[in-house]
């Protein structure tokens, strides 16, 4: 509902809106070896820090298991960017401490740009899939995934239809 409501916006004031994708790195192990109460508490903590790294006009969320969304309000590809960062850095900062261990938490992030016309469901997808393509190339930066970009993509292909063998 806020994503639908802030793209509405942006296309009404022509203002920019940008959307991170955020999946915890190696949820699943902390889960499976420390338990779901400390597994639970390391969501907490990423929630909380990107909570505390997001501007005020900026809108976090859990959207499932170990993933997040951030709304990005009035920004372009380089604020977008920059957020990613200060928010993998910030949680890579955070201490998850069980017993002698320190548990290590590490996000992975994609982003999109809003275009004119596209729905929640398609710009969440694009930042879905800029940010699996940042945890294929264990990357320590984000992908950001451009409406022009994802376009241009798709131009080559109509351009030069695929080959199969």
């Amino acid at each position: 509902e806020a994503l639908s409501r802030e793209q509405l916006r942006s296309e009404r004031y022509g203002s920019t809106l940008a959307v991170l994708f955020i999946d915890v790195n190696k949820f699943k192990p902390i889960n499976d070896t420390y338990g779901h109460k400390v597994g639970d508490e390391a969501l907490q903590l990423v929630a909380n820090t990107l909570q505390a790294t997001a501007r005020a006009s900026d809108i976090v969320g859990r959207i499932a298991g170990d993933e997040f969304l951030v709304i990005l309000t009035d920004v372009d590809a380089v604020g977008a960017e920059r957020a990613a960062g200060r928010m993998m850095e910030a949680v890579e900062q955070v201490r998850l401490v069980v017993g002698d261990t320190r548990v290590e938490l590490t996000i992975s992030v994609g982003a999109a740009l809003h275009g004119a016309g596209m729905g929640p469901e398609a710009l969440i997808e694009r930042a879905d899939s800029a940010m699996y393509r940042t945890k294929r190339s264990e990357s320590a930066r984000s992908e950001l995934a451009t409406a022009l970009a994802s376009r241009r993509v798709i131009d080559r292909m109509v351009e030069q239809p695929m080959q199969v063998a």
